[in-house]
Formats: C-alpha cells, structure tokens, sequence
C-alpha cells in the first residue's frame, strides 16, 4: 500500500489542503459560524504556490534543460486536471441543456474554463462572484482553477528568465 508519506507529500500541507477545502465547502453552504470561509481559496492558492514552486525549484535533472522540465510539468498538469474538467464540463452542459437550465452566459463560462480563462470571462462579463444573485451561472466555480493554471504559466515563465538570465552572466 502506497501512503502519502512513501510518495514525498509533505503532511502539513495535506492538512493545510484539508483545512482551506473544508473552509470552502463551508462557506459554500452558508454557515453562519464560519463568515470568511471563502479565504480557503487564498489558503489553497498559497499552498498550492509554495509546492508548485518547490516542484520547479528542485525538478529536472541537471542535464536536462529547463524548457524541458516545464513542458513536461505542464503535460503532467494537463492529464491530471483536464480530463475531469472536460467530463464535467461536457456532462453538467448535457443536463443543462436537457432540463432547459441552460442559458448563454453559462455555456460561455464552461468553454472558457476548458481554456483556463473563465475567470477573465467572469471579470470582464456581468458576473459578480460576491452578488447575492449571480444569475445561475453554473461554471462560476472555475476561476480558481483558471488563476491557478495561469499563475503556473506565469511562474514557468519568471522561472526560465531567471535561468536565463543566470546563464547569461555565468558564461
């Protein structure tokens, strides 16, 4: 059997993971006692930062160049995450459509976050992800997922220019 431990994952973080997915569904279910559940989304970005960064930081072997690493970093990302976000995105459309549930501003939200950006689609759209209404949208939850695929691309990238510029002034 295969623990946690045995794979290198660090425990407090797990529990750190626990503790802001707790906090979301929480909040999410409107309990009174824990106003401000929403900050396990924060929670989770920092966590999430802090081993993705460590991942970068010590991944890839010395020969092996850093462009390499990434891309395949980014292909691991891509079949752990997508394949469910496309089921899900196919399968809640199928049932909105099915029950009439469906509307536009929806179905935009879901073909944008298969693309990581329904969280630009929500900001420049006329959602409001605080409003009390925010008119059924049922992908709205997918921005945390695109800011956290795109803070990778971002962190990819800050990455190789360091190396670079290093290199650069190594040589």
């Amino acid at each position: 059997m295969t623990t946690a431990t045995s794979k290198g994952l660090r425990q407090d973080i797990q529990q750190l993971r626990g503790i802001a997915v707790l906090a979301v569904i929480i909040n999410h279910l409107g309990v009174a006692w824990l106003p401000g559940g929403y900050l396990g989304v924060d929670m989770f970005f920092v966590v999430s930062g802090f081993v993705i960064t460590l991942s970068m930081l010590s991944g890839g072997s010395s020969t092996e160049p850093r462009t390499h690493f990434f891309v395949h970093f980014w292909i691991r990302r891509m079949f752990r995450l997508w394949p469910m976000l496309f089921v899900t995105v196919i399968v809640t459309t199928a049932v909105l459509l099915v029950t009439g549930l469906a509307n536009p501003d929806s179905l935009l939200t879901g073909l944008t976050s298969v693309l990581a950006l329904s969280n630009f689609r929500l900001l420049f759209g006329r959602l409001e992800y605080f409003a009390l209404d925010t008119g059924a949208d049922w992908f709205m939850h997918t921005w945390s997922l695109a800011v956290e695929e795109q803070i990778y691309v971002a962190l990819s990238v800050v990455f190789t220019a360091l190396v670079a510029h290093v290199l650069f002034f190594l040589s």
